[in-house]
């Protein structure tokens, strides 16, 4: 029996004829071969579970923790909650058989741009990638899916959190006598004006709390306001504009450096071989020589600087100066990261004594 073809394929009526032609015993060995073939090509289905809910319960029995359980259900939930588009969808609306590596792709992107944005913590991202790829790697061990769509999907690592990557007041004065030092011993007026370049690049950083990425600054960022207060008109994160106000004196420091150039398109550091301005490779390599020169027992990188200008500043300073200061879109954040608790340090300890 010949089947023909449309344009659009199999000729539906045709094969329907066709099937129906066909004896019980014939149809019988056709259904056996094709699940020969699904045996022999994929994992045999050891689950009873027909649909996605059935299967999400199946997989939630293996959790003994309540809490881990309400954990992941509530991170899965939130990918089919993302992937329907519905605030409160039904789980079974999920055909996990059509879910692909692009929507896990997606999916990944669009929780690196809600950290990005500060809506969640990187802990939260990888804790819903990684039950999620938890999920679908069960659906295929037990034969549900025939692939797992998570298969080449990277949890991105954890951070380290901000009070390992924050400097002490002592390692910050650590830093401070050492660029002081390289100035010092310059043996050539080559090398101390690069060595007192590289001693404001060090304060700018730690006093402006600087981003990397926002070091392209030029003379025409440097401002002063009408109570003559400088500060300098950084472009951060989504491109918006900050003023951060500096120390006169490191303002001063930075007039005496200026290569006596008026134009106020040059960048107010650059580097001596090339006169281009300095790069972010470049300033890491900067402050990892002063560190190494300080004899720091670790390397900081610059933005270790902004961490220690927010932590320090937050003994003294209230938190909204803070977050103008560091560009923060709300005080939360600055909160959540930089107001730590010492050791000895306790609400208790501030109240007043009544025992006479």
């Amino acid at each position: 029996m010949t089947l023909s073809r449309t344009d659009a394929g199999v000729d539906t009526e045709e094969l329907g004829v066709a099937i129906a032609q066909l004896s019980p015993e014939q149809l019988a060995v056709i259904k056996a071969t094709v699940e020969a073939v699904v045996q022999a090509t994929g994992t045999p289905k050891i689950t009873g579970a027909e649909t996605t809910s059935e299967l999400f319960s199946s997989w939630l029995t293996s959790r003994e923790s309540e809490q881990t359980v309400r954990a992941y259900r509530n991170d899965v939930m939130h990918f089919v909650q993302w992937r329907l588009g519905i605030d409160y969808p039904d789980l079974d609306n999920l055909n996990l058989h059509t879910t692909t590596k692009e929507d896990v792709d997606n999916y990944k992107a669009h929780l690196l741009k809600k950290e990005k944005t500060g809506e969640i913590a990187r802990a939260s991202v990888r804790r819903r990638l990684a039950s999620l790829k938890s999920f679908l790697r069960y659906a295929c061990d037990v034969g549900y899916l025939r692939a797992n769509p998570t298969m080449l999907l990277k949890v991105p690592p954890e951070r380290k959190k901000i009070k390992e990557r924050t400097l002490t007041e002592t390692e910050i004065e650590m830093l401070f006598d050492a660029a002081a030092q390289v100035v010092e011993q310059a043996p050539t007026p080559h090398k101390k004006i690069q060595a007192q370049r590289n001693q404001l690049i060090l304060e700018l950083f730690y006093y402006g709390a600087i981003r990397v990425g926002e070091s392209g600054l030029t003379w025409a960022t440097m401002h002063s306001n009408q109570s003559g207060l400088p500060y300098i008109k950084v472009v951060g994160k989504g491109d918006k504009e900050r003023d951060v106000p500096i120390p006169i004196e490191l303002y001063q420091y930075l007039l005496a450096n200026r290569q006596h150039t008026k134009d106020k398109t040059e960048p107010l550091f650059t580097s001596q071989k090339t006169g281009e301005p300095i790069g972010d490779r470049h300033i890491r390599r900067i402050i990892k020589s002063i560190a190494e020169v300080a004899g720091l027992s670790r390397i900081p990188s610059p933005h270790w600087l902004r961490h220690s200008h927010a932590t320090h500043a937050a003994k003294n300073t209230p938190i909204h100066v803070i977050t103008k200061t560091l560009g923060h879109s709300s005080g939360k954040i600055t909160i959540d990261n930089y107001l730590h608790a010492g050791e000895d340090e306790a609400s208790s300890l501030n109240l007043k004594r009544y025992r006479q």
